[in-house]
């Protein structure tokens, strides 16, 4: 998930994966409320 740590510091394209990987947890996190409130 953490691929942009390399040699301790982070690339362009590392900053940019790990936010795409927050955005997918952040959805996944929403999908799980909404089942949750709507059971």
């Amino acid at each position: 998930m953490l691929s942009g740590i390399k040699a301790g510091y982070f690339t362009n394209d590392g900053i940019e994966s790990i936010q795409n990987d927050c955005k997918k947890i952040v959805e996944a996190l929403n999908k799980i409320i909404k089942g949750l409130s709507a059971a």
